[in-house]
């Protein structure tokens, strides 16, 4: 939201010229604005994620200051094409939350903001492909023009094996992708889609969005998906008292013979690291964010950010599999080519067992909480 936020803020500023908030708002976007992460090259760039956060950190704030300086309301949303991709965006604030939905991109979510921390906990890049990619599967030098070698033609790995992490992703690397699954087989956490019978991360969806003081609603629908016999409804709604989210999916089969089937669920979602002291997933063996495995038979997943004081709380109603695995790309930097952790991916899957007109419902519930409210 950074040219609107810099459009209201000089406003404001121009009509508060004393308050100290709107001035230090202003320095939080100019801090935002840093070159280093929009672009991507051999030092800095998009591919880090500190950088992306100490930005998104930087624009948070701002947010913030501006909100509390002009009194806007504390919950409100709006529908506009912010990115300027052509479709629209619904943008849902509370006093500790902001979120983009993209209900023309099956109804995903990519930005949660969480003030108190200034954290984006949907700030996780999509694995894209780079023209220096090539290099890493043959393991070939770059050509070197001219007597000198720079930086740009250096081409040491910097572990091995990073060719086998050459993935790109169908969607944008999003939260609440979900689709219908055979009722069979292994799914792979990161990348499951390529097994699907039904994705919508690229669906337009029928949108409505309602409000009050207590809570924003947006409603998205869609009929025959892919052309299969299916009706899906997916609720979103934000509460104003609580650094909550609610995710209601209701499915109507609409098919002449019964389905049996999964249906899935991906949480793209980040915190401060993947191995590294202090971060991992609430389960007995408190596994690293940058880990991979599953569970079976769960109704919750948190994922516990020690070094910042968060968690990250997800529950639904129905027993689910759950498996996770760590989203890592390949880029060049002065030292070469090299690994960079930028979230974890969370896939829940329920299995469906539906005769015609048969409607299934689940109910998933993300709480962002401080450690010391933990509920567990």
């Amino acid at each position: 939201h950074q040219e609107g936020d810099q459009r209201q803020g000089h406003a404001a500023l121009a009509n508060q010229p004393a308050d100290p908030r709107l001035a230090a708002a202003r320095t939080e976007l100019w801090r935002g604005q840093c070159n280093d992460t929009y672009w991507h090259g051999i030092f800095g760039g998009v591919y880090l994620a500190h950088l992306r956060r100490a930005t998104k950190q930087a624009l948070i704030a701002a947010d913030r200051l501006l909100g509390e300086a002009t009194g806007i309301a504390p919950v409100q949303w709006s529908q506009e094409d912010v990115n300027g991709d052509g479709r629209l965006e619904v943008v849902i604030r509370t006093p500790t939350l902001s979120l983009v939905l993209h209900p023309e991109a099956g109804g995903t979510l990519t930005e949660l903001a969480y003030f108190p921390k200034g954290l984006d906990l949907a700030d996780v890049l999509t694995r894209r492909r780079e023209a220096y990619h090539a290099q890493v599967k043959s393991n070939a030098p770059m050509p070197v023009i001219g007597w000198t070698q720079t930086i740009h033609e250096r081409t040491t790995a910097m572990e091995p094996g990073l060719s086998s992490l050459l993935g790109y992703d169908r969607f944008r690397r999003a939260s609440l992708l979900d689709g219908l699954f055979p009722a069979a087989g292994t799914l792979d956490p990161l990348h499951p889609w390529e097994a699907s019978l039904v994705t919508l991360g690229e669906s337009k969806m029928k949108t409505e969005v309602t409000g009050s003081s207590e809570r924003i609603t947006m409603t998205c629908s869609l009929e025959n998906p892919d052309s299969w016999p299916l009706i899906v409804q997916k609720v979103i709604s934000v509460r104003s008292r609580n650094a909550e989210v609610g995710v209601v999916y209701r499915l109507r089969w609409t098919g002449a013979d019964a389905l049996t089937a999964r249906w899935a669920v991906q949480w793209n979602l980040a915190l401060t690291a993947g191995d590294a002291p202090g971060r991992y997933l609430r389960l007995s063996n408190q596994p690293s964010l940058g880990s991979r495995g599953e569970v079976d038979s769960r109704l919750t997943l948190s994922l516990v950010d020690e070094w910042v004081g968060t968690e990250v709380a997800l529950k639904w109603g129905r027993a689910a599999r759950v498996s996770w695995a760590p989203v890592e790309t390949v880029s060049l930097s002065e030292a070469g080519f090299e690994r960079i952790y930028q979230g974890a991916a969370i896939l829940l899957c329920w299995p469906l067992d539906l005769t015609p007109g048969e409607e299934w419902e689940e109910t998933i519930t993300l709480n962002v909480l401080e450690l010391s409210q933990n509920t567990e």
